[in-house]
């Protein structure tokens, strides 16, 4: 069964130097939910999250280390979607981020 959203509300976008982007925002969402319910399979889970991104033409980056697996994915037009399957905390984080745009009213 799939974990409800945890909505992150909005980011503020940064420019180049760091600072607020115009005022403009981007969305952000996460599902966290339990390393168990994956029933040891942290790395494929990642894998099967990352091949999506891939077919998608996302760019990718794995950074795994043993009982962690973290996969990062970015697209030309702005979405961030990432993956942390961390078995010593048991703990699973899924989620993202949409292009920036201006701020809802």
């Amino acid at each position: 069964m799939r974990p409800e959203a945890t909505p992150l509300d909005h980011d503020t976008c940064d420019d180049d130097l760091l600072g607020p982007a115009m005022g403009e925002v981007s969305a952000a969402f996460d599902y966290l939910f339990s390393y168990k319910s994956l029933e040891g399979d942290g790395k494929g889970f990642a894998e099967r999250a990352t091949s999506v991104w891939k077919r998608k033409g996302m760019k990718l980056t794995a950074i795994d280390s043993p009982g962690v697996f973290e996969r990062y994915a970015v697209s030309d037009d702005g979405f961030q979607v990432s993956v942390i399957a961390n078995e010593a905390i048991d703990q699973v984080s899924i989620g993202g981020s949409g292009p920036c745009v201006p701020p809802p009213d």
